[in-house]
């Protein structure tokens, strides 16, 4: 924005502005700008600073997460998950943190590596929830081995979910161009990983309607997993009564 307005000034200036002081006005103009981005350099440390003095915090710490094998899985912290793995953000040492396992289709979690320092403890629970004292690695590994896995990204071998977002009632169908599926499981994940529906033999030959307005609001990932090991993934979000 500033690159686009910055070459607008001078006609600013020249109308609404002192005509004979075009240069000194954009000099103070782009030195605000420049002092604005300086601001915004320290913000979010002085924000986080101000968090930990005024609820009496220990400080910050690195977290970081990543799985094993690659691509096996993602990994939930608090009410967010990473795109990409490994991956690292600040927390606050005095609040606890939950983190989840969210295997991918083929793959079954294991267990956590997690790491501080030079010591390294092993955890089986799928969902953990501490407070992180020390800057700290949490690698999730799973065993298994990846399925064919179609996700609904708008292609020609993937799944059509609508509408997304909805009060709770979804109609799936699987693409004209996409293979046919036959023995259709149909399961419901909420972000903690947590299977929160579940249905079998579903015929996608048509349309097929699902009604989760029972859940709670927030984003939950369906998945549809044939007999012959096809997979077909989508985040839907349950906005609530319209």
């Amino acid at each position: 924005m500033f690159n686009q307005t910055v070459m607008e000034m001078p006609k600013e200036y020249m109308r609404w502005g002192d005509p004979n002081n075009i240069s000194g006005q954009m000099t103070s103009f782009i030195g605000n700008h420049q002092t604005l981005l300086s601001e915004y350099a320290v913000r979010t440390d002085e924000v986080r600073n101000d968090i930990v003095n005024n609820f009496s915090l220990n400080g910050l710490v690195d977290v970081t997460l990543d799985v094993m094998p690659v691509g096996a899985g993602k990994i939930n912290i608090s009410t967010i998950v990473p795109d990409s793995l490994p991956w690292t953000g600040v927390y606050f040492n005095g609040n606890p943190v939950r983190i989840t396992a969210l295997p991918n289709p083929g793959y079954t979690f294991s267990h956590w590596d997690i790491t501080a320092g030079a010591s390294t403890v092993v955890d089986t629970s799928t969902s953990i929830e501490n407070n992180i004292s020390w800057n700290t690695l949490f690698k999730a590994h799973f065993n298994g081995g990846p399925s064919t896995v179609s996700y609904l990204n708008g292609g020609v071998d993937g799944l059509q979910v609508y509408p997304n977002p909805s009060s709770g009632v979804f109609y799936i169908r699987l693409n004209s161009e996409a293979p046919s599926v036959t023995s259709t499981r149909l399961r419901v994940f909420d972000f903690t990983g947590a299977e929160v529906f579940a249905q079998d033999g579903i015929d996608l030959k048509g349309m097929y309607k699902v009604d989760l307005s029972y859940l709670p609001k927030g984003v939950y990932l369906l998945q549809l997993t044939s007999g012959d090991n096809k997979s077909y993934s989508k985040k839907v979000l349950v906005s609530g009564a319209l």
